[in-house]
């Protein structure tokens, strides 16, 4: 629907020079810039916003919403996040030449449950001529990718939870938006496809129970770990040591939960993080 129409303008032998486009797409790499590497103003304690609460573990939420001190992020991980950037800005520039444009991007919407405000700003909205949809940009590793070409999107980090939450803004902002366009682009080789991904209200009803625990916490009692050690395997065989798993891994908090727990590196250079 709208990756088929960008392959096409790509693969144009002659492009015309737009400079409208240029202006609009300058912007948002300014906006980027600030965001990434200045000032992220939705990060601030007591804040809560919707990706804060995407992911399971309320915890974590809870940690940025106190304003508890996580790990900086390695220079490695920022630009990783700006390229992220980079390629939503790319794709949304690319849609609007290639005649398929995604709407406002980046708006301001609040979604309202249960008492509770939470403020939702969607990579945008798209009407192919008949009914409108909500747009979600994400740039994938290569397994990621993979997958979700394959097998469609799952929620692990928060995505499906992401996209109805969006689909929920639009709807309490007066557009019948009731599915998602969600495009995936594989970070090393630039490969794009979309999938359709259904509105389900189950998981924006289990976000708000998230909010509802982060903001009930204190930075005396917060929400329970949501994940638990795992135990090592070497080629499917257990080593006897406990690890983190992946998502505890990434989590600039873990220091607080898992005190005990080390970075060694793999024989191959992976990082992980072991009980000592």
């Amino acid at each position: 629907m709208i990756t088929d129409k960008i392959k096409e303008y790509l693969e144009l032998n002659k492009k015309e020079y737009n400079q409208e486009v240029i202006d609009s797409s300058y912007l948002k790499f300014k906006q980027s810039v600030i965001k990434q590497f200045m000032k992220n103003y939705e990060a601030r304690p007591g804040n809560i916003y919707t990706t804060l609460v995407t992911k399971p573990c309320a915890r974590q939420s809870s940690y940025t919403f106190h304003g508890f001190e996580g790990e900086p992020l390695s220079a490695r991980v920022s630009l990783n996040f700006f390229n992220g950037d980079l390629i939503e800005l790319t794709t949304l520039m690319l849609a609007e030449l290639a005649g398929v444009p995604i709407e406002s991007n980046n708006e301001y919407l609040y979604v309202n449950m249960d008492k509770e405000s939470v403020v939702c700003k969607p990579d945008g909205i798209f009407f192919n001529g008949k009914e409108y949809f909500n747009v979600e940009i994400k740039k994938m590793s290569d397994y990621a990718y993979d997958r979700f070409e394959s097998q469609g999107l799952t929620d692990e980090w928060g995505y499906e939870s992401q996209a109805s939450m969006e689909v929920e803004a639009w709807r309490q902002n007066k557009k019948d938006v009731s599915k998602t366009i969600f495009i995936a682009i594989k970070g090393l080789t630039g490969n794009i496809c979309e999938r359709i991904v259904e509105y389900k209200p189950e998981l924006v009803k289990q976000l708000f129970n998230r909010v509802q625990l982060v903001r009930g916490s204190t930075k005396e009692s917060l929400p329970d770990r949501y994940y638990k050690p795992e135990m090592e395997t070497y080629y499917k065989k257990p080593t006897g040591r406990e690890k983190l798993g992946i998502f505890c891994s990434y989590c600039q908090y873990k220091k607080h939960c898992w005190p005990n727990f080390k970075l060694e590196f793999t024989k191959t250079g992976t990082p992980i993080y072991i009980k000592q």
